[in-house]
């Protein structure tokens, strides 16, 4: 008896830590993401919302490289909110803010800019790989 359930358990062990090995490599690119979003720094808000913009690009890039990823502001937001669970943390109006940011056309103090940050984080821990199919709003 115990023959057979050894040798049953050992594929459901051997299939158990392949699908966990593919799952820790499938979010490499977010564990490097929420590090170089670590490493910014919020007194510097344009150098910064740069970083973060890029960031949020190239994650979004690696979810889905065939899109187009040239949108701004309320486009971008959707663009984002398509790859929430829920409601999306990154709001339009902050999307817009990084962008002005990143060219200079405002500023922010550092306050904000953490505030924008953990927006960012938050959007990057919990976005799903694919897009989330939502019914298209008619006005």
């Amino acid at each position: 008896g115990w023959i057979l359930l050894s040798s049953a358990a050992l594929p459901l062990l051997c299939v158990v830590l392949y699908l966990a090995y593919r799952h820790y490599r499938a979010n490499t690119y977010r564990r490097e993401a929420l590090a170089e979003l670590s490493a910014l720094d919020p007194t510097h808000p344009q150098r910064t919302a740069t970083a973060l913009s890029q960031l949020l690009r190239r994650c979004q890039l690696h979810l889905a490289p065939e899109a187009d990823h040239s949108s701004q502001g309320d486009a971008r937001q959707r663009q984002l909110a398509a790859f929430c669970r829920r409601e999306c943390p990154l709001s339009a109006t902050d999307i817009r803010t990084i962008e002005t940011l990143a060219f200079g056309a405002q500023t922010l103090e550092p306050e904000a800019m953490t505030e924008l940050m953990e927006h960012s984080r938050k959007w990057i821990v919990s976005h799903r790989h694919k897009p989330a199919h939502r019914e298209a709003k008619h006005a």
